[in-house]
């Protein structure tokens, strides 16, 4: 034991003289080093202070496939790095990237306790989908490669995680396994020579630990008063002194906070680079499509697992988002922090959220989607909305729906329809619901209350609110109040399987299923947003012109200047 002290001190007194030095990858080789030779908890988490402000260059790639290329290209150029290891680990999951490929690259990584802490988190929060194929193999591996980083800090989560009902008797067996084995691990203690290196170490963190407070508290600030700019500002400040770039990266969005100014390629490039840590301890549960920073933060997401456990439901982050889709565990929407929430999309069924408004929760939520796949739902309370989208609703529904209490007051309402190209539907929903555009718009126009100024109608193809495929048309009211003025969205070719190039097929389906509203006594037709990295705008507008020249409507082709290749949602 006392070779194993010496080996220790020898290890953190190295360590101590690279940080000196500035050499910061060396300073975390011989830390992590004396951390494998002791086990102890105090050099690991000295170890995750000193890595939290150094580590490697992000990812590069913009989609997932490019992001898939760079991970597996980094990780092999990288292997055991360090400073590596938390790039890699804040990938989130995507299909392009298997997590069973994943963990057999980090399996044989130098253990060490950044990955420890990030496979217990993974067994609390599955990055792969409980449900999809390999899910079983994939908790198994998360087991294994845990035990082998043989960090007892995380015995007390394999404990609770054997002890929860829902687990099933071989992954039972394994965290047994795995809590035996962390158990026999020998923790050396810090002798007087190795608690002297150990203390020079720590005095050159006093420093990050006071700036780090001083964030913290700046940071806390703002999200108990998301409004306040000044306070996002002050930040900014504070952070552009201490080198950090989120101080850059704030004051750039405040710059053009309320105005249609698109983001510069500066902001965008601090955005790729340091998105996963400005995503806070959220990274792990939301989606990478959808994310919308504003104003420095995060405004807008897509939760993409169906689980949080405490701290995640508790955490202070959710206070900046205003718009929240996915699967809304219903823990996170009775007790999480989302009082300012505005929109609220995906899979929170009516009933409920009527529940939580009485109970006083989600009272700012003006924009919601539901489900009314039930046909035994009542509408029989006022929700105060501005807007509400429905999918999964049979037409005798929604007349009930719009002549209803839940109604009042309603700005715009919105619907889902299903194209149907010969025998061929795009997407299977409810089999009751009618395949056309032409039979909604034409049963909804005349019914809708004069309140509802505005009506979309959504393509059936879309599975989220917030990340539409398809077309998206909306309909306003004139002078006269008819619905007549109309605003067409193209977010994606009508045929997927398609190129970029015009695909007269594509838009042909395109005006069959808008001919119905352009005959019916419109006054305009306007082209919006349009996915270029599938669609040839200049030809589609000029399909859409002369269609609706014919019909003797209005065409105005409002180009929209954050249309982007393969950009569908503004970051």
């Amino acid at each position: 034991m006392s070779e194993a002290r010496r080996a220790l001190a020898r290890s953190l007194e190295t360590a101590t003289t690279a940080m000196a030095a500035g050499r910061h990858g060396a300073m975390a080789e011989h830390l992590r080093a004396a951390w494998r030779e002791s086990r102890n908890p105090s050099v690991a988490g000295l170890y995750e202070l000193l890595l939290a402000r150094v580590r490697a260059e992000p990812l590069a790639g913009r989609d997932p496939a490019e992001r898939a290329r760079s991970w597996r290209e980094r990780a092999d150029r990288g292997r055991g790095d360090p400073l590596l290891l938390p790039v890699l680990l804040d990938e989130p999951w995507h299909p392009d990237l298997p997590e069973l490929e994943r963990l057999r690259v980090l399996a044989d990584w130098t253990p060490d306790p950044l990955l420890a802490a990030a496979m217990a988190s993974r067994l609390r929060l599955p990055l792969t989908p409980v449900e999809a194929p390999g899910a079983a193999e994939v908790a198994a591996n998360t087991v294994r490669l845990l035990a082998a980083q043989r960090d007892p800090r995380q015995l007390a989560t394999l404990e609770q995680l054997a002890r929860e009902p829902g687990v099933g008797s071989e992954l039972r067996r394994q965290l047994r396994g795995a809590i035996s084995s962390l158990s026999a691990v020998s923790i050396v203690q810090l002798d007087a020579g190795a608690r002297a290196a150990q203390t020079q170490l720590e005095h050159r963190a006093r420093d990050q630990r006071a700036r780090e407070a001083r964030t913290a508290a700046l940071r806390d600030a703002i999200y108990a008063d998301p409004d306040a700019d000044a306070r996002r500002l002050v930040y900014a400040d504070w952070l552009t002194e201490q080198g950090d770039p989120r101080g850059e990266f704030i004051t750039l969005q405040l710059a053009r906070a309320g105005t249609d100014a698109p983001a510069s390629a500066r902001e965008r490039e601090l955005l790729r680079r340091h998105e996963a840590e400005w995503a806070g301890v959220l990274h792990a549960v939301l989606g990478r499509d959808g994310r919308v920073f504003e104003r420095g933060f995060l405004s807008a997401a897509s939760i993409e697992v169906g689980k949080l456990d405490a701290e995640i439901v508790g955490a202070s982050e959710w206070s900046t988002l205003r718009s929240l889709d996915g699967h809304v565990p219903e823990l996170l929407a009775l007790r999480g922090r989302l009082d300012r929430l505005r929109s609220l999309y995906g899979f929170l069924d009516l009933e409920r959220f009527v529940a939580l408004r009485a109970a006083g929760r989600l009272e700012s939520v003006e924009h919601y989607e539901c489900s009314l796949a039930d046909p035994n739902l009542r509408f029989d309370t006022p929700l105060g909305l501005r807007s509400l989208l429905v999918r999964r609703a049979v037409n005798a529904q929604l007349l009930v729906l719009i002549d209803s209490p839940t109604c009042v007051g309603l700005e715009e309402f919105a619907v889902y329809y299903h194209r149907k190209r010969g025998q061929v539907r795009d997407w299977v929903g409810d089999h009751r619901e009618d395949p056309y555009l032409r039979t909604r718009y034409e049963l909804l126009r005349d019914r809708l209350p004069e309140h509802v100024r505005r009506l979309r109608m959504i393509d059936g193809a879309t599975t989220r609110a917030t990340r539409p495929e398809g077309c998206t048309v909306t309909i306003e009211r004139d002078a006269a109040d008819r619905l007549t003025q109309v605003t067409l969205d193209v977010h994606a070719p009508l045929d997927p399987s398609s190129a970029r190039s015009p695909a007269p097929q594509q838009t042909q389906a395109l005006l069959d299923g808008l001919s119905p509203l352009l005959d019916a006594g419109l006054s305009q037709l306007t082209l919006a947003r349009v996915d270029t990295a599938h669609y040839d705008r200049p030809g589609l507008s000029r399909a859409l012109r002369e269609r609706a020249h014919a019909s003797d409507v209005e065409f105005v082709d409002a180009r929209a200047a954050s249309d982007e290749p393969g950009q569908r949602v503004p970051r």
